[in-house]
């Protein structure tokens, strides 16, 4: 009836098509599948690539294979329908790529290697994002970081378009930016932003306060991982799983793969040692959950940050 010609009443119409609100299934897939060529990712991919690695792959170098294999089943595991499958999946990345002692199970091994490093991620993350949306509530205002004079220095727009993103000096200075967001502050975003900040410079106002917040995400740490265990291992014998439960972990699993994989190509690129770089990534998480808790000299901007400004 959609594609082909209807007769109704000695009347010929040549088809349903844009009628009655129907839409083709095999239409309304093909263009929910298609991507347009100016948002296809590959060419930026393949830009970005280091050579080095490439070099590597086409001489068929072992660990550069292996990478390449881990990132072929982490986009796998990405792409399958269910969420519960997919944590069981990201799992046995895990298993292909650390280095599993014999009387452990993989989430001690995960939980060695990433835990400090996630919770000190997920800080910086936090502080980016922040800073982020400070830039942006500024400059509703007609204020640009840089107009700020010794609060400001914590953003600096870059020729590439890039910006570089100071967390140290964003994380020193956010007690006293705070009170300059003004504009909308009847606005819910706008409350919620700023006792975002002063959460932020309670943290950065003491070793203590900010040594208990570290602790506190890695806790979150544990917490997600047990859950994450847990889905896992009803998939694995065949269990019913709860769709808001596996929905709160599998990102949290996800993103553990992704680093993952990504350290393994990273490596591969540079013809180092997998095992030494998560090894050196877990002392120096380590080393900072170990500054706060001695209490050196120092600020805890500076404490937390020993290289003060980032890409974006």
């Amino acid at each position: 009836m959609y594609h082909g010609e209807i007769t109704f009443r000695d009347e010929t119409e040549p088809n349903w098509s844009g009628n009655l609100g129907f839409r083709d299934p095999d239409v309304f897939e093909r263009n929910r599948r298609s991507r347009p060529p100016h948002l296809e990712p590959t060419g930026t991919a393949l830009r970005e690539l280091d050579p080095a690695f490439a070099e590597r792959a086409a001489a068929g170098d072992p660990a550069a294979e292996a990478a390449i294999t881990h990132a072929r089943w982490y986009q796998a595991a990405k792409a399958q329908g269910d969420g519960a499958q997919r944590i069981a999946l990201h799992v046995r990345t895990f298993e292909r790529v650390l280095p599993i002692a014999g009387s452990e199970h993989w989430y001690d091994t995960v939980s060695r290697y990433f835990r400090e490093f996630w919770a000190r991620g997920t800080f910086d993350l936090d502080v980016r994002d922040a800073l982020l949306a400070t830039a942006d509530w500024l400059g509703w205002q007609g204020i640009k970081p840089e107009d700020l004079g010794e609060l400001g220095g914590w953003l600096e727009n870059l020729p590439s378009g890039k910006q570089s993103l100071d967390l140290q000096t964003f994380l020193r200075v956010v007690g006293d930016v705070e009170p300059l967001l003004t504009i909308s502050a009847e606005q819910p975003d706008a409350r919620r932003h700023r006792r975002r900040l002063r959460d932020l410079a309670r943290i950065a106002a003491t070793r203590e306060n900010a040594r208990v917040r570290h602790e506190q995400l890695a806790t979150e740490f544990d917490v997600l991982l047990n859950r994450a265990v847990r889905q896992r291992n009803a998939v694995i014998h065949g269990v019913h799983t709860i769709e808001a439960v596996v929905a709160s972990v599998e990102p949290f699993i996800a993103q553990l793969a992704a680093w993952l994989v990504n350290d393994a190509l990273e490596h591969a690129a540079e013809g180092t040692n997998l095992l030494d770089g998560l090894e050196a990534d877990r002392a120096a998480a380590r080393e900072r959950f170990d500054r706060l808790a001695r209490g050196e000299g120092g600020s805890v901007p500076e404490l937390l940050y020993f290289s003060t400004s980032s890409g974006q």
